[in-house]
């Protein structure tokens, strides 16, 4: 029988096999290896390629027949951290361009311009405001929502952060202040946290978001004892300037106070305070804190916020609105 290099290389290449023998054999799995082109000897297959997640998933998704109850709930939990994830990383859009100053609003989406959203520590108020005294005298407010009725706030369950600026401060100034501060906390609930002294100068268009100084976090609350060559705002008469810088928060939420400022004309200050003691350098302090939180002037003079009022403590129309001003909404993310 004539033979060629194959059959001598492989004595089964010759071989015949009957029809039926090969009819009736089991089939064999084609994935596990294939034939060589001469031999029956089996080629071990290269290692599959490492697939990602996302590919092991939809194999699953489209081989295996997942019911429709699981399948979706994971595209649901896909959809909500996705939402959450536009909420809190999305790029921010600010009303006007540029950062926020003060007395301003812009919207807080996110940017350059404005801190990273902090979660709040607390789900609830710090402290509670006093109770609103019945027929209270008249109040007035620096900005309200979008009711046109309830006030802008501070959240109240964030501390209120402040530093403060002695540079033109008479003597005794700072125990005045001090205790200007602990009254606006009793009258609105509102909690102060006093950081320490600072060297920034009051200016009148005060950034509410100062990278560079403060860090990746709205500027605490500057008081700053001036004059008014530094701040053109405390001219002839006026010895005190204040205010806060708002944003309006994403998806219908509230408009929130985030920082703000005081300003206070020290040598005027002193030579009242030399003049006439505590009582009316205490009321101007108290009456620029009010502005601070978010009061108004008003056209009643039996009121602390009338404006050139005499008094050295808040009166019952100031105080109704106070104590409104201290029952804002607690902002999770700020």
């Amino acid at each position: 029988m004539h033979t060629d290099d194959r059959t001598q290389d492989d004595p089964f290449a010759a071989l015949v096999l009957d029809a039926e023998f090969i009819a009736a054999a089991p089939p064999k799995e084609a994935a596990v290896a294939v034939r060589g082109p001469r031999s029956g000897r089996r080629i071990p297959l290269p290692p599959a390629p490492r697939r990602s997640r996302l590919d092991r998933f939809r194999t699953r998704l489209l081989t295996q027949g997942r019911g429709f109850s699981q399948v979706h709930s994971r595209l649901i939990c896909g959809a909500i951290i996705a939402t959450v994830g536009v909420l809190v990383v999305a790029p921010r859009l600010t009303e006007p361009q540029g950062q926020p100053r003060f007395g301003s609003g812009i919207a807080l989406l996110g940017g350059d311009d404005t801190p990273t959203p902090r979660r709040s520590k607390s789900r609830s108020p710090l402290g509670t405001p006093p109770p609103v005294l019945p027929d209270a005298g008249p109040h007035q407010f620096l900005a309200v929502q979008s009711d046109a009725s309830s006030p802008v706030t501070y959240d109240p369950c964030r501390p209120l952060s402040y530093v403060v600026n002695a540079r033109t401060a008479p003597p005794g100034g700072d125990a005045l202040l001090f205790d200007a501060v602990e009254t606006i906390s009793q009258s609105t609930g509102l909690r102060f946290q006093y950081e320490g002294p600072t060297d920034e100068p009051a200016t009148q268009e005060r950034l509410a978001f100062q990278r560079a100084r403060y860090g990746d976090r709205w500027a605490p609350i500057l008081i700053a004892w001036s004059d008014p060559g530094e701040m053109p705002a405390l001219h002839g008469d006026v010895t005190g300037n204040g205010g806060s810088t708002r944003v309006h928060l994403p998806f219908g939420g509230p408009t929130v106070y985030v920082s703000g400022r005081i300003s206070l004309d020290g040598p005027q200050l002193g030579e009242m305070l030399a003049r006439k003691g505590d009582v009316p350098v205490r009321g101007t302090i108290l009456h620029e804190l009010g502005h601070l939180v978010g009061l108004d002037h008003v056209d009643d003079p039996a009121q602390l916020m009338y404006p050139t009022s005499h008094y050295g403590e808040f009166q019952r129309g100031d105080m109704a609105g106070l104590a409104r001003l201290g029952a804002g909404s607690c902002v999770r993310f700020l």
